[in-house]
């Protein structure tokens, strides 16, 4: 802020000062973007960071947006993809092969195959896993880090 020379200068320069405190898109938007690192770091450090679970399209990633207008404004960060898959345990199940595209059937039929490591099956038994359990990590971090992070983009901006 500097030193002021008179006391209009002082004023203004705490006018403008209490302006900047209602701003809360750049300090938001800073705290969202460390809170997206803290995610992308526990999900790097089990592994699972842009991989993509066997059968599933997507790689698991992080993102984050803002919503909402004014002092109201909050960031939701959020994993993306089959991440769900990878955190959480799963029970054992068996997994059968998808139908093909297009054709509608209300029961499997024979000619239908998984190939698993190259070997060629009806079915599988999957055993389950007990999951990674990285979203509960990143989010005690950054409930931690992240005020910390807010209230100092919002003093130094």
């Amino acid at each position: 802020m500097g030193t002021s020379s008179s006391p209009a200068e002082l004023a203004r320069k705490l006018d403008r000062f209490g302006k900047d405190l209602n701003n809360v898109k750049v300090p938001l938007n800073a705290t969202a973007l460390h809170v997206k690192r803290i995610f992308e770091a526990s999900a790097a450090s089990t592994g699972v960071l842009a991989s993509k679970p066997a059968g599933k399209r997507k790689a698991i990633g992080v993102r984050y947006d803002l919503k909402g207008d004014g002092p109201k404004m909050s960031a939701i960060v959020t994993y993306t993809g089959p991440a769900h898959l990878m955190n959480n345990p799963t029970k054992p199940h068996r997994i059968e092969p998808r139908r093909p595209r297009g054709v509608r059937t209300r029961r499997r039929r024979g000619a239908a195959v998984l190939v698993i490591n190259g070997s060629v099956r009806a079915y599988a038994n999957h055993p389950g896993t007990k999951g990674k359990r990285f979203f509960e990590r990143a989010k005690a971090i950054a409930e931690k880090t992240a005020p910390r992070v807010y209230a100092q983009q919002q003093l130094t901006d």
